[in-house]
């Protein structure tokens, strides 16, 4: 290879990297459906004053959302909230394929995903809600099957 070769060489691998990073190209690991993006609550674990929130983001952005209210001496309400980015989901498999679908998350790009069987349906209760069950999912405390339904606006 001459050395005026080498900084195209260079060059073709900078844009190439570059186009996958800002595509999202370069740690995008599967399919992100737009059937999984929202945020969701898992109604088991919320309560008016607590609640926290797993927002699955177009771009693939996985975050949890923590919304507390409390009240002062007079009753009036105040709400913090704490939003913080977990890593990035994907889903292993096609939406039509129910045997084979998993919600994956990766903490990191290096890392590997965790992947979980789900199944995505909705409520028959007004209003209607989009629900996620997520099979075997593994929390500090155990394995459990989880339900979360799509926050309505």
């Amino acid at each position: 290879m001459s050395s005026h070769e080498i900084p195209n060489l260079l060059a073709a691998l900078l844009l190439s990297t570059g186009a996958c990073a800002s595509s999202g190209g370069l740690f995008s690991v599967g399919p992100k459906p737009r059937e999984l993006v929202g945020i969701w609550i898992d109604s088991a674990k919320a309560t008016p004053s607590d609640t926290i929130a797993w927002i699955l983001g177009a771009d693939g952005d996985d975050r949890t959302l923590h919304i507390h209210v409390s009240r002062d001496a007079k009753g009036v309400a105040s709400v913090e909230t704490d939003d913080k980015r977990y890593g990035f989901w994907y889903s292993s498999g096609e939406m039509a394929d129910t045997a084979s679908l998993k919600l994956c998350v990766k903490r990191r790009a290096r890392d590997g995903g965790t992947c979980t069987h789900f199944r995505l349906d909705t409520t028959t209760t007004q209003p209607l809600r989009r629900r996620l069950t997520l099979y075997g999912y593994r929390t500090s405390h155990g394995i459990n099957d989880r339900v979360l339904l799509e926050r309505l606006p």
